[in-house]
């Protein structure tokens, strides 16, 4: 289930309202900013990410026209939300990096909206010099269908790297989540809106019944996506899934809580979570880093392989280690050649930092009562 931190009230108890994942597609003009350029714009998504299509245009043709970007105005610091329509092309270019986009959604033939045409198509198409500076084609404001959560996109996926297993199998585990979500009966009095996306409220009760549903495929996303889960004898599998379970599932509430509400548009007005640590040490960061889905997701694997979850046995340890020796190589491999960072080590420590504090924090603890009190003969079952 993909779920903001709860609740909207300050009631915390069990028949409190908080948001569920089941959030409306709807979203209102004047609320939304584009990730790249951070000019507000209408909402819409392109290649599974909230960017314009302007900037989706010129993803495009950065990655077909293969060109070097040079900075020659603010030490790659350029701002990109001016008035004017000219902006830096080597800022522009990291910025489209950095928020999520990569080349293999242009090579392997991606759309960058399921509702629009290509972005080439209703843009002329113009050879790029190397100054600094480009025109933006295409209306940001123009009215395309918005989508509140990133789909699924099949990406070339390289199945050798720990991180894109873990990716791939996370979209399919959200997708089997948001199936089981909606079977889950909900009052229709309990819509809300807040900043313009309209969302459904819903109980403690309720929250528990769909994490009770989903946790067999939880157990699922985690043998297709580590080997070492998957080979695990019965009762160290069910002592990982019930360990990861709660914590996963609050990293989950500030990633996609951070993904649909704008923190520049009241986001601390907007909800009140269980614990205020939460946004402290894990939402507002994700924000200053401007988190992407690979970086969410490799954070996700750190955390059910973090050294404290598997230490007094030997094995486990090892296992464990060796996880996470992978993941930080995806990490050098992510920055160093397919971001082309130069110099990522500030991005690779801020990133380590969030995974510290949530490490440090215990954040589970505040809501495993409420919500995963029975997580222990919830695993029993599987």
């Amino acid at each position: 289930m993909l779920s903001e931190p709860n609740a909207t009230n300050s009631d915390s108890n069990k028949n409190a309202p908080i948001p569920s994942s089941s959030s409306s597609e709807s979203l209102s003009a004047g609320y939304n900013r584009c990730r790249v350029c951070e000019r507000t714009y209408d909402g819409s998504q392109h290649f599974g990410i909230d960017i314009c299509r302007a900037c989706a245009a010129f993803f495009r043709r950065s990655v077909h026209v293969k060109k070097t970007f040079v900075c020659r105005r603010g030490a790659n610091k350029c701002r990109l939300d001016t008035p004017r329509k000219v902006t830096c092309q080597k800022c522009r270019w990291v910025r489209c990096l950095q928020v999520g986009l990569h080349t293999d959604l242009v090579s392997s033939g991606q759309r960058s909206s399921p509702s629009k045409p290509e972005c080439d198509d209703e843009t002329p198409y113009e050879s790029e010099d190397s100054s600094s500076t480009e025109k933006d084609y295409g209306d940001e404001n123009s009215t395309a269908t918005t989508i509140c959560r990133p789909k699924p996109l099949q990406l070339n996926i390289d199945v050798d790297k720990t991180h894109q297993r873990v990716l791939i199998h996370y979209r399919e585990f959200c997708k089997n989540r948001h199936i089981i979500e909606s079977e889950v009966e909900l009052r229709n009095d309990q819509e809300f809106n807040i900043n313009g996306k309209k969302m459904n409220k819903t109980t403690y009760s309720r929250l528990s019944e769909i994490f009770k549903r989903e946790l067999p495929f939880f157990h699922i996303f985690l043998a297709d996506s580590f080997d070492d889960y998957r080979l695990a004898e019965p009762a160290e599998q069910k002592r990982i899934c019930a360990m990861a379970y709660p914590v996963i599932w609050e990293i989950e509430s500030c990633y996609w809580t951070y993904r649909l509400l704008s923190k520049e548009h009241g986001i601390d007005k907007a909800l009140k979570t269980v614990s205020e640590t939460m946004q402290n040490i894990v939402l507002h960061p994700m924000h200053s880093l401007i988190m992407t889905e690979v970086e969410f997701t490799i954070l996700l694997a750190l955390n059910i392989w973090a050294p404290r979850n598997h230490r007094l046995n030997g094995e486990a340890e090892r296992k464990a280690e060796m996880t996470r020796s992978k993941l930080f190589d995806d990490l050098h491999v992510l920055y160093r050649h397919e971001i082309k960072m130069d110099n990522y080590a500030k991005r690779m420590g801020d990133l380590m930092c969030v995974y510290t504090d949530i490490q440090s924090a215990n954040i589970s603890s505040k809501v495993e009562q409420i919500l995963f009190g029975g997580v222990q003969q919830w695993v029993e079952q599987l």
